[in-house]
């Protein structure tokens, strides 16, 4: 995964975990679902996440030392960090 290819990241619950949802950029969702080095049941993984989270990837993180919240806020900090270096070198 790379920073530059991520909108956001989100907390999700299904049944009784959490997990942190990985929210792709469209043309980086489209590539890696039409990749000709994405296995076939890969890629019907990923379609069942999609349409189960809303997300291609997900994140488990039920099982962690550190809390979810925490988690998310830091990887999405880490984003805005990512987005903010990206505009001054363009």
């Amino acid at each position: 995964m790379y920073f530059a290819d991520v909108k956001c990241f989100r907390l999700i619950k299904i049944n009784s975990t959490m997990q942190i949802a990985i929210d792709y950029k469209d043309p980086c969702l489209l590539k890696k679902m039409k990749s000709r080095t994405t296995s076939g049941i890969v890629k019907k993984l990923m379609a069942f996440n999609f349409y189960v989270t809303g997300a291609i990837e997900t994140i488990y993180v039920s099982n962690l030392i550190m809390k979810e919240n925490d988690i998310c806020n830091l990887l999405n900090e880490r984003l805005k960090r990512q987005k903010i270096s990206d505009e001054r070198q363009s």
